[in-house]
């Protein structure tokens, strides 16, 4: 069963929501202990899917190196050096914030990618959008281990030229990379939207009417109600046409130069509501 049709019959209040957290399937493959970047395809594919069947902490650095062929971090150093800095790559998005991916904390982790998916439950028939996908940790990850269709939307070329690279050489025929401004990227065939704070505020206030615009077309043709999922999620929270059904804590470790510590955020799980119940109503942080 999705998240969608988990939760679709909830009550506005979420009194039915099941906080509880999905059990790791019970099939687990065996991991290698060495591994080459990218040396293999099918070995990376069955050690991402192993882990993502266990329930201890995922090493970021070494699933990056296999799945991208470096870490994400790395990555962003070399592309910065190459580039210029990043005021350069300020310039070159005008108006937006590229951010600067130098530190670990900027990305994703997988510890939290693997607590998102888990909870979703995507099954083919799904669309999952990463909103400000980087170099593609989440796209990549989701499809390796669903069946889902897994997209990402990036305006920094040099990120999507990587991730698209690591699609190929996994052979991953359920994910796309799309490259571009987010607000005039087409991402109307989506039901699950992933978004970690990518955005600047007048940016956010343009993705967040088109994705009300999408669960609106979708609601009129009888379709299920968008899913978003978000780490940073207060803008969500205060708009009266979604609901908070739940939020989970995820722990993570984080890589620094004075050694490795524990970190943690919280993951907002939001979805719309029909129209003719939005009529006067407000939504606030629980």
């Amino acid at each position: 069963m999705s998240f969608v049709e988990q939760f679709k019959d909830q009550t506005l209040d979420g009194s039915r929501v099941d906080n509880s957290h999905f059990d790791a399937a019970n099939s687990m493959i065996a991991p290698s202990t060495i591994y080459n970047p990218r040396s293999g395809s099918q070995e990376t594919l069955k050690y991402v899917r192993a882990q993502h069947n266990l329930n201890e902490p995922m090493d970021t650095h070494k699933i990056d190196t296999m799945i991208l062929g470096k870490s994400s971090v790395d990555a962003e150093i070399e592309m910065l050096e190459n580039q210029g800095g990043y005021g350069a790559i300020k310039r070159r998005y005008p108006g937006d914030n590229p951010w600067q991916g130098t530190n670990e904390i900027i990305w994703t982790p997988y510890d939290v990618t693997r607590a998102i998916v888990k909870e979703l439950e995507l099954d083919d028939d799904d669309i999952l959008y990463d909103l400000g996908s980087g170099y593609g940790r989440v796209v990549l990850y989701a499809g390796i281990t669903t069946p889902a269709a897994c997209k990402g939307v990036e305006m920094v070329e040099e990120r999507v030229d990587l991730a698209r690279q690591a699609q190929t050489a996994l052979g991953l025929d359920n994910v796309e990379f799309k490259e571009g401004d987010v607000l005039q990227t087409d991402f109307s065939d989506g039901d699950v939207f992933y978004t970690y704070s990518p955005f600047s505020h007048e940016t956010y206030e343009g993705v967040l009417a088109q994705l009300k615009d999408i669960a609106n077309a979708r609601e009129q043709v009888g379709k299920e109600p968008i899913t978003i999922v978000a780490r940073g999620s207060g803008i969500y929270r205060f708009q009266n046409w979604l609901r908070h059904v739940k939020s989970i804590d995820v722990s993570f470790i984080v890589d620094h130069t004075n050694g490795p510590y524990e970190h943690g955020c919280t993951i907002g799980f939001f979805q719309s509501i029909p129209q003719d119940a939005r009529r006067g109503r407000n939504s606030l942080p629980d």
